[in-house]
């Protein structure tokens, strides 16, 4: 159990280094120049984490449930919105960890080099390896002349899929649905997803295919977080509305029904009594005609 969390925790840092990489000495694709983070990890962890639970606890704590009657029971709507915005955002984070091991396994697995892999490793290899075609590379292999610090340097043969891609994804997708109507705000995040995406490839920190990759992973997380954890954010007043409006639906069909089998009943004796009267009525003028009165 203790191996599990340090490996979790180890993990959590990046600090996990994959097994190798193959790579060609005539890849020009992974040989492009060193840039800084447009978007740095704290700039993504902040936007895409710290805002979204703020926006979520406010909206929470500043409107009622749909559909809530007014005269419900009489509760702080700040407690609740509290509580809900507490339940909500632990869902979300429980489902972007989740992903986030995911995409972490993924990227040791694979051990995809990235674009400034060469510029930042720059690995001891002899011309007679180069020309064998792929050559397998471990960390220890990098000469690292910029003096990178290690974890950088391990960080790059960690390239598929996109980690800040899968976190932008997963968090417009959750605060989307949680939004649902406003289409400023969804425009913002949006606009903040594609940005951050884009910054990645621009910037030399993964290819195209990483980016890909990495937002179809946190799409893929986010629906799952939806569906079994954050039930797609359905309020507890929204569904004790929907269980009050069923029940007095339920009871207008009652009292439907049962004012249409009174009404049937109603009915049909007033036909019979007008179909005795009818008969009555033919009977007393056949006795008139037999006697002979007009």
């Amino acid at each position: 159990m203790l191996n599990v969390a340090a490996f979790l925790v180890v993990s959590l840092l990046g600090l996990v280094p994959p097994t190798h990489t193959r790579v060609s000495c005539h890849d020009e694709s992974i040989k492009r120049p060193y840039h800084p983070n447009t978007v740095s990890v704290g700039v993504l962890i902040t936007v895409s984490v710290v805002i979204p639970i703020i926006v979520i606890t406010a909206l929470e704590c500043l409107l009622r449930p749909v559909n809530c009657p007014l005269n419900g029971p009489r509760e702080s709507p700040l407690r609740l919105g509290l509580e809900r915005s507490r339940r909500y955002s632990f869902n979300l984070l429980i489902g972007a960890l989740f992903t986030y091991f995911t995409n972490d396994l993924l990227k040791i697995l694979t051990g995809e080099p990235r674009p400034l892999f060469w510029h930042v490793c720059a690995p001891n290899i002899s011309d007679d390896l180069c020309k064998q075609g792929l050559v397998s590379v471990t960390w220890e292999n990098c000469t690292n002349p910029k003096d990178f610090s290690p974890g950088k340097v391990v960080d790059t043969m960690k390239s598929f899929p996109s980690g800040h891609a899968r976190l932008t994804s997963d968090n417009v997708c959750g605060i989307n649905v949680h939004l649902c109507s406003p289409p400023g705000l969804i425009l913002v995040w949006v606009s903040w997803t594609a940005f951050c995406c884009v910054s990645r490839v621009w910037d030399n920190w993964h290819h195209w295919w990483d980016v890909i990759a990495g937002m179809l992973l946190g799409a893929t997380g986010a629906l799952l977080t939806l569906q079994y954890l954050a039930q797609w954010f359905i309020r507890d007043g929204d569904m004790n509305f929907l269980d009050r409006g069923n029940s007095n639906y339920e009871m207008q069909e009652k009292r439907t029904s049962s004012f249409s089998q009174i009404s049937t009943v109603k009915l049909i004796s007033t036909n019979s009594e007008r179909e005795n009267h009818v008969e009555h009525r033919q009977e007393s003028s056949q006795l008139n005609d037999i006697n002979g009165i007009p």
